[in-house]
């Protein structure tokens, strides 16, 4: 496993399905012991009620935190701007 100094060429292929991505205006988040779920859901305007669930990730805590730090890292630059 590589350290966080290296960084690793990685070729990522995406299905035809993925490639137009998915959107999403609600997000629910639960978490177990080893892991947190993201639900990525779509609230249409037929009401508060009505939401359809469009995406469901999975990850570890270690990519949680990992994500956690990007994010961060993003917004703070956007509100630089």
């Amino acid at each position: 496993m590589p350290t966080k100094k290296e960084s690793i060429d990685l070729k990522v292929s995406m299905p035809d399905a993925v490639k137009g991505g998915v959107y999403s205006n609600l997000a629910n988040i639960h978490m177990s012991k080893n892991e947190i779920i993201l639900d990525f859901l779509f609230r249409g305007p037929h009401g508060p009620k009505d939401a359809t669930l469009v995406s469901r990730v999975i990850i570890s805590m270690d990519h949680a935190k990992s994500l956690e730090k990007a994010l961060f890292g993003i917004l703070n630059q956007k509100n630089k701007k």
